[in-house]
């Protein structure tokens, strides 16, 4: 009679490439990732972190050391460049009464109006910073619901 021990040990001594839909590419980044070749090792392969949000109504709620996950109305995109040369794009929205400008770093003016579409409610997560008369958030997280922004996230190294 096998052991069932027996039965799984080759699939974990097995190579990451005998797993579907993982090709010598996808392997080889694997690899570096986990810190070995077979599928043992990515099953080992803990995450470095885990995220912690909070979810709040308005900006003026969200404390200054964590994540906050609320709802924006986008009212404006523009294209940027710092001065330094750095693209990025601007959007001015709005929580409740307070405003909040987003920004996103290297990233291309039809995919943000396509991610936060004007006048339509979106939540947002990143650091919220107090600046001017309004808020700011820089390269912040995107969604159609807060469903989709977990107050508990795994961060993979």
């Amino acid at each position: 009679m096998n052991h069932p021990v027996s039965t799984i040990a080759p699939i974990l001594e097995a190579p990451l490439q005998t797993l579907p839909g993982i090709g010598p590419k996808l392997a080889g980044l694997l690899e570096q990732a986990v810190g070995g070749k077979r599928v043992l090792d990515l099953l080992l392969h803990l995450p470095e972190r885990f995220a912690e949000r909070v979810r709040i109504e308005t900006p003026e709620d969200a404390p200054a050391d964590r994540d906050s996950v609320f709802p924006v109305l986008a009212e404006s995109h523009r294209a940027v460049r710092s001065a330094k040369g750095a693209r990025y794009v601007e959007v001015r929205a709005l929580s409740g009464e307070a405003r909040v400008v987003l920004r996103f770093m290297n990233a291309t003016l039809p995919w943000i109006e396509g991610k936060l579409p004007r006048a339509e409610p979106r939540f947002i997560c990143g650091r919220v910073r107090p600046e001017g008369d309004g808020f700011s958030v820089m390269n912040p997280e995107v969604a159609r619901d807060a469903g989709q922004l977990p107050e508990r996230e795994a961060v993979w190294p």
